[in-house]
């Protein structure tokens, strides 16, 4: 449903930057579930249509088949970016959903998918990098400057594709403008909110204010705000901030600039032809798709409407796993040539020859080249067309020189001054009548005539004046003045560079799907013969340590007994576990302690029979036991005293082999009484002096069979 929904779609039926920025705040002021977070429609409608516009119409039709294709991909990388967001609600999160959905609105997103998809490679290389010279004025202020005076504008993020960090306000592309503005009065402003409006076919939030900082007399503030420029922008677009929360200085109630986007409009593939080019055949007629063993000739013409287009170059690129499928490539990087209208016909096109078939297969068969190459794939192969534009701004009109006036009918002619140098004109202009004038008369002479002295007191006689032109000398002057004039050199010419990539289609020869060939199936070995492990059912310890029991000293015969309240025996014992969980218990131990110097001794021998379970925490077994205690105390002195009570313990094994380890036994004895002496004798009993009860350990050597 989504596909059929998604089919087609143009960038007039994408969605507006207003309903994306909204869809991008309510998904942005949620927090995503565990799962992963579901794609929205409109934010994938938005970048198929970027997608569809890439696609250029002079190479074979975006088909159903290809249109789904290229969905997929940009739903997995959309499902992507949303994985990497932030998941709290918050700045972050917020900060991140717009700059996706500001991405899926304009060519970048679409670009970065679609040459990832069909392993292209990147559209800026070398050479190529859109770059600006000179100043382009793109934004001027039209009111509020008797408070806030337009400083500057700077563009210090662009989102978009053809003109991306060059710097400018171009169509198709969000740009983040910082404005700068100057305190013209005498007073300081305080901290001021800028609410943005926009009235053109610019686009510019309106709920997100901006503060305009503090700055005292001549001092400088600014705000920064984002401005979405649609691809088919033209003319100017009048933004507005109003102002509020303003405190002195005298500010004016809104200020208002003209942004004026770059005349700058995509190019579009209005042709492509593929050739054969062959000796007498490059006419087309022999070749309509790409096919192995033969040479050819691909070539496109594109559309580039505008009034500043100075220059448009053409480059193919193919894909980089289809670099295999051919033996040459070479192309010239020549401007192409204007025709009218917008037109501009390839310069040169992109010859190249193709592998033999069977080089052809083989190479077809690639991961990336499989779903366009191989059947029942219809055959095609992808190439890249990208094309750089340069704009050129106008030449400033020449400055016109005035006319000399002329004289008027009886006019009184002008009294003749003489120059002493002569003047300076510049060498590009004709000089005007008063450079010519003063230059006339450096040469133009009042001469008197001499005649005879008719009176002896006469000096000098005179008859008239003549006026003589010295022909030779103004012409020399005048010929130095004008001769070999050196132009001025041409004011800068402001100029911008882009570079657009286009997606064409191009028919090629489809491959038959290998089949690789399996080996043989071989008959499975026969299963190897389960050896099971015959349970160990007997854990044998043989070992020694202490026996722990409170002790009384007689009051009577001191030297008989211990001197300590708790005193330890030495003792040794053998103790068997049978069975492989639940075990039985069986074991003895012998506990002895000589005192009084040879004079008396004690010893107890004692008999266990039990039950327990062994825990195993490889390599340690820990297995609780408890059971019947039979105790036999003898005195040398007294005689010996039987009794019968219980035992509970623990016993931890760490295996060192298969059969052998060390175990640690703890237990405690529970067994009253003792060897007493008869009533009639004074000391008392022995079991008044050695508790029943006490706490044995022992370390063994154990052995498992």
């Amino acid at each position: 449903m989504l596909g059929c929904l998604l089919s087609g779609t143009t960038l007039a039926e994408a969605p507006t930057a207003q309903s994306l920025l909204e869809l991008a705040g309510r998904q942005a002021a949620k927090e995503p579930g565990r799962g992963r977070e579901a794609v929205p429609t409109g934010l994938l409608l938005a970048a198929m249509a970027q997608a569809t516009a890439l696609v250029a119409p002079g190479g074979l039709p975006f088909d159903g088949a290809a249109e789904e294709w290229v969905r997929e991909r940009l739903f997995e990388h959309l499902e992507a970016e949303l994985a990497g967001l932030p998941s709290r609600p918050g700045r972050a999160r917020r900060d991140a959903w717009e700059k996706l959905a500001r991405q899926a609105m304009t060519p970048q997103l679409a670009e970065a998918v679609l040459d990832a998809a069909f392993a292209l490679p990147p559209v800026v290389r070398k050479g190529d990098v859109p770059r600006v010279e000179g100043a382009w004025t793109q934004v001027t202020q039209l009111e509020g400057s008797e408070s806030f005076a337009l400083r500057k504008a700077v563009v210090v993020e662009e989102i978009g594709s053809a003109g991306t960090a060059n710097g400018l306000v171009d169509p198709g592309e969000w740009v983040r403008l910082e404005l700068t503005f100057t305190n013209t009065t005498k007073l300081p402003w305080f901290s001021t909110t800028a609410m943005p409006r926009v009235q053109g076919c610019a686009w510019v939030d309106p709920t997100r204010g901006a503060v305009l900082g503090e700055a005292g007399p001549g001092g400088e503030a600014g705000v920064a705000l984002w401005l979405f420029v649609p691809a088919d922008c033209e003319g100017p677009s009048s933004l507005r901030l109003q102002l509020a929360d303003t405190h002195r200085g005298n500010p004016p109630r809104a200020i208002t600039l003209e942004v004026r986007p770059m005349d700058f409009q995509r190019p579009r593939v209005t042709s492509v032809r593929l050739d054969s080019d062959a000796l007498g055949s490059s006419d087309g007629s022999e070749r309509d798709r790409l096919a192995p063993g033969h040479r050819f000739e691909l070539v496109a013409d594109v559309g580039v409407p505008g009034d500043l287009v100075s220059a448009v170059l053409t480059n193919w690129s193919p894909p980089e796993p289809a670099k295999p499928l051919f033996t040459s490539l070479t192309q010239r990087n020549e401007p192409a040539v204007p025709v009218g209208a917008g037109q501009f016909a390839a310069a040169d096109d992109l010859d190249g020859e193709t592998v033999p078939t069977s080089v052809w297969s083989a190479v077809a068969q690639g991961e990336a080249l499989e779903p366009w190459l191989v059947t029942p794939a219809p055959g095609r192969l992808w190439f890249a067309l990208d094309t750089a534009v340069t704009l050129s701004a106008p030449l400033p009109a020449p400055p016109v020189l005035p006319l000399p006036a002329r004289a008027r009918p009886g006019a009184p002619r002008p009294v003749p001054l003489p120059v002493a140098a002569a003047p300076v004109v510049s060498s590009s202009a004709v000089p005007p009548a008063a450079v010519v004038s003063q230059l006339v008369q450096q040469y133009v002479s009042l001469v008197p005539h001499s005649v005879a002295r008719e009176r002896p007191t006469a000096v000098v006689a005179a008859s008239g004046y003549e006026v003589l032109f010295d022909r030779d000398g103004f012409s020399k002057a005048w010929d130095a003045l004008t001769a070999s004039p050196v132009p001025d050199a041409p004011p800068a010419r402001p100029t911008a560079r882009y570079v657009t990539r286009s997606y064409v289609a191009v028919a090629a020869a489809s491959a038959k799907r290998v089949e690789r060939e399996r080996p043989p199936d071989r008959e499975p070995p026969p299963p190897a013969p389960v050896v099971v492990a015959k349970p160990r059912l007997v854990q044998l310890d043989l070992g020694g340590g202490l026996s722990f029991f409170g002790t009384l000293p007689s009051p009577f015969q001191p030297f008989l007994w211990l001197g300590q309240e708790l005193s330890a025996f030495p003792t040794v014992g053998v103790r068997a576990f049978i069975g492989p969980h639940v075990v039985g218990l069986i074991g003895g131990h012998l506990a002895t302690f000589p005192y009084a110097a040879g004079v008396a001794s004690y010893l107890e021998v004692s008999g266990e029979l039990g039950v327990g379970y062994r825990f195993a925490l490889k390599p340690f077994t820990v297995t609780p036991y408890g059971g019947l205690l039979g105790r036999l105390r003898s005195h040398s002195l007294v005689g010996s005293a039987a009794m019968i009570g219980a035992v509970l313990g623990a016993n931890v094994r760490v295996a060192v082999t298969s059969a052998f380890g060390l175990a640690l036994d703890m237990g405690v004895p529970l067994a009253m009484g003792g060897p007493s002496f008869s009533a009639t004798i004074t000391p008392p009993s022995l079991g008044e002096t050695v508790s029943g009860v006490g706490f044995r350990a022992t370390l063994n050597l154990s052995f498992v069979f």
